[in-house]
């Protein structure tokens, strides 16, 4: 599905969390998803994706924490919890 997209200006910012004193970084405009993916949204992309699976990325991609709120739902696959 096509997600309903909005435009964000491009401009000087400071990365959020840093110092005051950190350099103002050049951002060019760019378009953002209106609504967050939900879990269901994002396992549908990793189920078609499979690169994204948990245990499969790479740290360069995500972070140590990345889908650990997924559970194991097979020998080698991760998914959401059921609501």
């Amino acid at each position: 599905f096509a997600a309903e997209m909005v435009k964000i200006e491009g401009g000087s910012y400071r990365p959020l969390y840093l110092k005051k004193e950190t350099s103002l970084i050049k951002v060019k405009p760019f378009q953002l998803d209106k609504y967050p993916v939900t879990n269901a949204e994002f396992a549908e992309f990793v189920n078609t994706h499979p690169q994204w699976q948990k245990g499969k990325i790479s740290s360069k991609h995500a972070e140590k924490a990345y889908l650990k709120h997924w559970v194991k739902n097979g020998s080698n696959s991760f998914a959401p919890k059921a609501s």
